[in-house]
């Protein structure tokens, strides 16, 4: 969420929307955060160093052995990133949260 801020609403001039939804269906919890695209960033504005969605991989990884996945995609101005956890063999016992 802190990235679609970043990226996609502080850079428009008009600000905009962050969507968040969770769905539970099929022994799969599913997050989608969305944010809309602004193509001209702005000289002040810092392009990041794309290590966000490569952290929260391996911090899915290690809660959630071969039970989870983050996958990004960019449809009708709008970019998306989508957060998959299977219930079947998500082991999360190690977890101390």
């Amino acid at each position: 969420v802190e990235n679609a801020i970043y990226h996609g609403i502080e850079p428009a001039p008009k600000g905009g929307e962050v969507i968040v939804e969770v769905l539970a269906a099929q022994q799969k919890l599913t997050i989608l955060i969305s944010n809309p695209v602004f193509a001209k960033k702005s000289q002040a504005h810092r392009e990041g160093n794309h290590m966000a969605l490569e952290n929260i991989n391996e911090r899915l990884s290690l809660a959630f052995p071969e039970a989870a996945k983050i996958e990004h995609s960019v449809k009708n101005d709008l970019y998306t990133v989508t957060i998959t956890i299977s219930l079947n063999g998500a082991n999360n016992s190690s977890s101390t949260d």
